[in-house]
């Protein structure tokens, strides 16, 4: 037969189960915290990069950064919507995909490249642009200019409103 002292001990054995488990849960719910802090931290690190990579190809302009970094975090990376298309069929896209696809598709708003050649000459001998609309380019002024330019790169020390002064000058 079972005696109330049998009960008793059985209480306080799941009474101390019931803490152990309180306890066990409090620290599995304090690592599960730190995970998903770890994988938001990792998420935003990676958007982060995405970003400069962009920034780096001036997809996307320096003071941009911080609002793009923002956008992209604060898109779900599962969540999806669907939108009729113009054919009139629905179509599902995931948000945040879509958001990065745009971004790696935009073009280049700022060049990075190289604009002069060898200490800082151009490496361009004559002028190349549109000029606007019933407005021509003075041949004389091109000449001068594409001979100030072959100056410099006869002579390399020499700046650019040196060599235009010297080319006027041997008129």
């Amino acid at each position: 037969t079972i005696t109330q002292a049998d009960l008793d001990a059985r209480k306080v054995e799941l009474d101390n189960q019931a803490a152990q488990i309180a306890t066990d849960q409090a620290a599995l719910d304090a690592r599960e915290a730190t995970f998903a802090a770890q994988a938001v931290q990792a998420r935003r690190s990676a958007i982060a990069g995405d970003i400069d990579a962009a920034i780096k190809d001036g997809r996307v302009l320096p003071v941009e950064r911080g609002l793009m970094i923002e956008l992209s975090a604060s898109l779900e990376q599962g969540k999806t919507i669907e939108f009729a298309a113009a054919d009139g069929t629905k179509e599902t896209i995931n948000l945040f995909e879509r958001w990065s696809a745009f971004l790696k598709a935009l073009p280049s708003r700022v060049s990075t490249g190289e604009f002069a050649g060898v200490d800082g000459v151009m490496a361009q001998s004559t002028a190349s642009f549109a000029a606007p609309s019933g407005y021509t380019v003075d041949p004389e002024r091109m000449e001068l200019h594409q001979k100030a330019l072959a100056h410099i790169t006869a002579n390399p020390a020499t700046s650019y409103e040196q060599a235009v002064s010297i080319v006027e000058a041997a008129r």
